[in-house]
């Protein structure tokens, strides 16, 4: 596999708002994730690989702005309850750091008048600063967790 053709999988696999049909990319993520990395890749981390790809599409929508906090938040807390309850052991010290972003972003809280109220909750702007913040951190992880070949 190119370079060029790798990247664009990648980017597939790691942001939002990706058309992979019109980027003539077709397959689920661990599908793509076994194209990168050939089959000799293990299927368990793959799986686990591809779970963590959603939390980072996820992480990017809302970056974006096409997410909103509340989707953010019902989607990121599923996510991470199905990717730890199947792959906390593959994940390694990145579970405690998703664990803590988890718990981070429960902070969150889309009524100004009940941030005023309890100066422990924040609203959408923080919520996206340590989502992106967070963003870089995981994409880098997850880069490094694969062997393309």
């Amino acid at each position: 596999m190119n370079s060029i053709e790798s990247d664009i999988i990648i980017r597939a696999l790691t942001r939002s708002g990706m058309r992979r049909d019109k980027l003539g990319i077709r397959g689920s993520d661990e599908q793509l994730l076994r194209r990168l990395e050939g089959s000799d890749s293990n299927p368990e981390r793959r799986r686990c690989l591809a779970l963590v790809s959603k939390l980072l599409r996820l992480m990017d929508a809302l970056i974006r702005g096409v997410e909103t906090g509340e989707g953010f938040l019902e989607k990121f807390s599923n996510l991470w309850q199905s990717l730890r309850a199947a792959h906390e052991r593959d994940l390694g010290p990145q579970a405690e750091k998703l664990q803590q972003f988890y718990y981070d972003i429960q902070f969150f809280c889309a009524s100004r008048s009940h941030q005023l109220e309890e100066p422990s909750l924040f609203g959408p702007e923080r919520l996206r600063a340590l989502t992106e913040i967070f963003y870089v951190e995981m994409e880098t992880w997850w880069r490094s967790q694969l062997t393309i070949s």
